[in-house]
């Protein structure tokens, strides 16, 4: 199925890391069990933006075997498969995070989550045990600055519904279930949402 998502160009995710590397989180989560990671029958899943993943290959980045494909009326979404053990993930830090110190959006701005509200299209993961650390430090207002300057203004508008769409916790026991229907073929969204949990796991 051909994509009708305005791509993001690489030059733009490119000024974006140069501006928000995202990766001071190795002392803001110290204290942290990797929770993001590895939450425990409960993720937050991550989704690659529209042309994120020709930008990550462009910079030796090939994370095919960790993605699964959903299935939209606009074309395909990627996500960051909940059924797959990260192999860019050693003691839970990120790799890529050390180098080449570019990493999927979602991740570099974690905890900061795609929400939409009346004043704002972020929030904060509520799985997050070490949020508002975040909060004191200048992550969170960075990442969202960082964001609305080289992102936002070109991250095509469906894609955005749809993500938000998408913005729920998942129960990765339904959805090892639910890749083992669909035997390696893509799944559409009213499949994904089958797996979401009913209440967001919060460890507080």
């Amino acid at each position: 199925m051909n994509s009708n998502f305005k791509l993001i160009p690489p030059y733009y995710y490119r000024r974006f890391f140069k501006a928000f590397q995202g990766d001071t989180s190795e002392s803001l989560c110290q204290g942290c069990d990797g929770l993001c990671e590895t939450s425990r029958g409960f993720s937050t899943t991550v989704f690659l933006l529209p042309g994120e993943l020709e930008f990550l290959k462009e910079v030796g980045i090939h994370p095919e075997k960790l993605l699964d494909s959903i299935t939209t009326a606009h074309g395909i979404i990627y996500c960051w498969s909940p059924a797959e053990t990260c192999s860019y993930l050693q003691h839970n830090r990120c790799l890529l995070g050390i180098n080449p110190r570019i990493k999927p959006v979602e991740c570099a701005i974690y905890p900061l989550i795609f929400e939409r509200s009346t004043d704002e299209e972020f929030g904060l993961c509520p799985i997050c045990r070490r949020r508002h650390f975040f909060l004191k430090t200048a992550f969170i207002s960075e990442g969202k600055a960082a964001m609305a300057t080289y992102i936002l203004p070109f991250l095509d508008e469906q894609w955005l519904i749809y993500r938000n769409e998408l913005n729920f916790t998942i129960n990765e026991e339904a959805y090892h279930r639910l890749k083992k229907e669909k035997a390696g073929q893509a799944l559409t969204i009213e499949e994904v949402k089958t797996c979401a949990t009913a209440t967001l796991h919060n460890p507080e």
